[in-house]
């Protein structure tokens, strides 16, 4: 099944099984660059670079945290397949 432009091998290599860590660093990392620009120039129009990268560092850590969190709740072990 084709589903914006995924099917079912290409989203086999986003399962928690398929992708490694580096590679979930690095995709959250751009998406919380790309939230934090957004988001800076919609309710803070003046903002410096520095605040966008501030911001965009805290989305990235609250991203793993939660993460973390909702292994933790699942009773799975974290860093363990």
């Amino acid at each position: 099944m084709l589903v914006y432009g995924f099917d079912e091998h290409a989203s086999a290599a986003f399962s928690e099984v398929g992708m490694g860590g580096v590679r979930r660093f690095f995709l959250r990392s751009a998406l919380a660059a790309a939230f934090a620009f957004v988001i800076c120039r919609i309710f803070f129009p003046g903002a410096s670079p520095l605040r966008v990268t501030i911001l965009a560092a805290v989305m990235l850590l609250l991203a793993y945290l939660f993460e973390y969190t909702r292994r933790k709740d699942q009773g799975g072990t974290y860093g363990s397949p």
